[in-house]
Protein backbone atom coordinates (compact mmCIF):
# COMPACT_ATOMS: atom_id res chain seq x y z
CA UNK A 1 0.00 0.00 0.00
CA UNK A 2 1.33 3.69 -0.94
CA UNK A 3 0.17 6.76 0.54
CA UNK A 4 2.01 9.31 -1.12
CA UNK A 5 -0.65 11.91 0.39
CA UNK A 6 0.42 11.20 3.80
CA UNK A 7 3.95 11.14 3.27
CA UNK A 8 5.30 13.91 5.22
CA UNK A 9 2.96 12.79 8.39
CA UNK A 10 4.49 9.07 7.97
CA UNK A 11 7.98 10.49 8.05
CA UNK A 12 7.49 12.80 11.21
CA UNK A 13 5.82 9.72 12.88
CA UNK A 14 8.54 7.31 11.92
CA UNK A 15 11.29 10.09 12.96
CA UNK A 16 9.21 10.43 16.23
CA UNK A 17 9.45 6.72 16.98
CA UNK A 18 13.35 6.22 16.26
CA UNK A 19 13.84 9.32 18.46
CA UNK A 20 11.95 7.97 21.65
CA UNK A 21 13.48 4.61 21.04
CA UNK A 22 17.18 6.61 21.10
CA UNK A 23 15.94 8.22 24.04
CA UNK A 24 15.27 5.57 26.03
CA UNK A 25 18.25 3.69 24.81
CA UNK A 26 20.33 6.31 26.51
CA UNK A 27 18.54 6.24 29.44
CA UNK A 28 18.88 2.81 29.86
CA UNK A 29 23.00 3.38 29.00
CA UNK A 30 22.85 5.99 31.92
CA UNK A 31 20.95 3.66 34.03
CA UNK A 32 23.62 0.72 33.50
CA UNK A 33 26.65 3.59 33.49
CA UNK A 34 25.57 4.30 36.98
CA UNK A 35 25.43 1.06 38.80
CA UNK A 36 29.08 -0.16 37.51
CA UNK A 37 31.86 0.16 39.40
CA UNK A 38 34.29 1.17 36.47
CA UNK A 39 32.75 2.55 32.88
CA UNK A 40 33.06 0.08 30.47
CA UNK A 41 34.38 1.34 26.97
CA UNK A 42 31.52 -0.57 25.04
CA UNK A 43 28.70 1.24 27.03
CA UNK A 44 30.72 4.71 26.45
CA UNK A 45 31.01 3.62 22.79
CA UNK A 46 27.29 2.76 22.92
CA UNK A 47 26.37 6.12 24.44
CA UNK A 48 28.35 7.98 21.88
CA UNK A 49 26.98 6.32 19.16
CA UNK A 50 23.10 7.47 20.62
CA UNK A 51 23.82 10.99 21.02
CA UNK A 52 25.11 11.27 17.86
CA UNK A 53 22.40 9.75 16.37
CA UNK A 54 20.33 12.17 18.79
CA UNK A 55 21.82 14.99 17.76
CA UNK A 56 21.54 14.47 13.68
CA UNK A 57 17.66 14.29 14.27
CA UNK A 58 17.27 17.16 16.99
CA UNK A 59 19.34 18.99 14.57
CA UNK A 60 16.14 18.69 11.60
CA UNK A 61 13.75 18.87 13.96
CA UNK A 62 11.49 22.51 14.26
CA UNK A 63 9.52 21.86 16.92
CA UNK A 64 9.72 22.91 20.92
CA UNK A 65 11.21 19.53 21.67
CA UNK A 66 14.77 20.03 19.34
CA UNK A 67 16.31 21.70 22.72
CA UNK A 68 15.75 18.99 25.31
CA UNK A 69 17.44 16.82 22.94
CA UNK A 70 20.08 19.31 22.48
CA UNK A 71 20.49 19.62 26.47
CA UNK A 72 20.06 16.08 26.89
CA UNK A 73 23.28 15.20 24.30
CA UNK A 74 25.18 17.91 25.97
CA UNK A 75 24.44 16.82 29.82
CA UNK A 76 25.16 13.07 28.53
CA UNK A 77 28.65 14.38 26.87
CA UNK A 78 29.56 16.37 29.89
CA UNK A 79 28.90 13.54 31.77
CA UNK A 80 30.92 10.63 30.20
CA UNK A 81 33.89 13.69 29.08
CA UNK A 82 36.07 12.24 31.53
CA UNK A 83 35.66 8.66 30.77
CA UNK A 84 36.63 9.34 27.13
CA UNK A 85 39.55 8.63 25.49
CA UNK A 86 41.46 11.41 23.48
CA UNK A 87 39.81 10.66 20.14
CA UNK A 88 36.31 10.21 21.70
CA UNK A 89 37.14 13.29 23.52
CA UNK A 90 38.23 15.02 20.34
CA UNK A 91 35.09 13.80 18.37
CA UNK A 92 32.47 15.52 20.75
CA UNK A 93 33.94 18.87 20.80
CA UNK A 94 32.77 19.99 17.66
CA UNK A 95 29.53 18.14 18.43
CA UNK A 96 29.34 20.49 21.40
CA UNK A 97 29.97 23.42 19.38
CA UNK A 98 26.91 22.54 16.74
CA UNK A 99 24.92 22.27 19.95
CA UNK A 100 26.41 25.47 21.45
CA UNK A 101 25.39 27.56 18.24
CA UNK A 102 21.88 25.88 17.86
CA UNK A 103 20.77 26.66 21.94
CA UNK A 104 22.44 30.26 21.82
CA UNK A 105 20.00 31.63 18.60
CA UNK A 106 17.15 30.78 20.56
CA UNK A 107 17.75 31.55 24.66
CA UNK A 108 14.50 31.60 26.64
CA UNK A 109 13.97 32.45 30.24
CA UNK A 110 13.18 29.32 31.09
CA UNK A 111 16.40 27.78 29.27
CA UNK A 112 18.80 30.01 31.18
CA UNK A 113 20.16 27.78 33.92
CA UNK A 114 20.96 24.78 31.07
CA UNK A 115 22.00 27.34 29.22
CA UNK A 116 24.72 28.70 31.88
CA UNK A 117 25.56 24.97 33.04
CA UNK A 118 26.30 23.89 29.48
CA UNK A 119 28.40 26.87 28.44
CA UNK A 120 30.31 26.66 31.70
CA UNK A 121 31.03 22.88 31.49
CA UNK A 122 32.05 23.85 27.83
CA UNK A 123 34.91 26.34 28.52
CA UNK A 124 36.28 24.06 30.73
CA UNK A 125 36.79 21.07 28.26
CA UNK A 126 37.88 23.89 26.08
CA UNK A 127 40.64 25.17 28.22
Amino acid sequence: MQYPHSLYEITQFEDCLVLHYLHFSLIILEYSRLHQQKLNAELTSKTLTYCKQILDFALKDTDSTKYFYLYLISFTYMSIYQHLTKEEKLRIIPDLRLVMNNVSREVNEFDNLNNLLFLAALKKIEV
